[in-house]
């Protein structure tokens, strides 16, 4: 398909494709480029996180495949749900600037996959909505590669600077069904930081929690003041989320 349409496109996008497919596409485009000097890029015009993290079962149509008791839409609306899109997100940064962009399979109400939930009682965000308002915010530009010491599966970390390489943001995801601890040695960016750094933090009481017209906030944003040393020790709520802002020391 690239020899044909190849000369004529910037961006292409592979709609219901699990990141382990894009990660193929990136290889194949990879070498396209290089042999014909474009630059095309590779999109996702409509991802949906995976229901239940690893399971990226979907088909050709992005519909998921949920043989579960539990509804698409109680599934989508939970924070379970909202960390898996944060996980997707980091995976999405981490595919380098070949990977152009990713839109979120819905803004507002429908399929429960959406970040702005609009019934006739008020206006809520969903937990999904909560977590990418924070992601948005954040001024994430250069996500680097990190190496972790020991491999624990339910710990998932980004680190990123933005684009003037004075501030760097730290993202932290904890799976677990446990408080787990978790160092982050500082002096591996060779670079000196503030002594304090401003921090997020979204940790509800389970990751079947979501908001709802009675509950709009049982899922919220705590912002606070971290102190930071050399290295950073972190005790991790169990399903949480937990960002951190260091500028460099002027």
């Amino acid at each position: 398909m690239l020899e044909i349409y190849g000369p004529y496109v910037d961006l292409i996008t592979n709609r219901g494709g699990t990141t382990d497919e894009m990660r193929n596409d990136l290889v194949i485009l990879n070498e396209y480029n290089k042999a014909h000097n474009k630059n095309i890029q590779l999109c996702h015009t409509e991802f949906r996180a995976p229901l239940r993290r690893h399971e990226n079962k979907v088909d050709g149509l992005n519909q998921v495949e949920n043989s579960g008791s539990e509804t698409l839409f109680t599934m989508a609306a939970t924070w379970e749900y909202a960390m898996n899109t944060v996980d997707q997100y980091i995976e999405f940064q981490n595919m380098g600037s070949q990977f152009f962009t990713a839109n979120f399979t819905n803004l507002s109400d429908g399929w429960g996959e959406n970040l702005i939930n609009t019934p006739k009682e008020g206006t809520y965000l969903s937990a999904a909505g909560v977590v990418y308002s924070l992601m948005n915010s954040l001024d994430i530009a250069y996500p680097l590669d990190v190496k972790m010491e020991k491999g624990n599966k339910d710990i998932v970390i980004q680190a990123a600077w933005n684009k003037e390489r004075n501030k760097l943001t730290l993202v932290v995801l904890n799976f677990s069904a446990k408080v787990e601890k978790t160092v982050v040695d500082l002096r591996n960016f060779k670079q000196k930081f503030e002594s304090s750094g401003t921090a997020y933090k979204i940790a509800p009481p389970s990751g079947k929690s979501f908001n709802s017209t009675e509950k709009p906030n049982e899922i919220k944003l705590e912002k606070f003041i971290q102190k930071t040393g050399r290295k950073l020790q972190l005790d991790l709520p169990a399903m949480s989320l937990y960002a951190l802002v260091l500028e460099l020391k002027k």
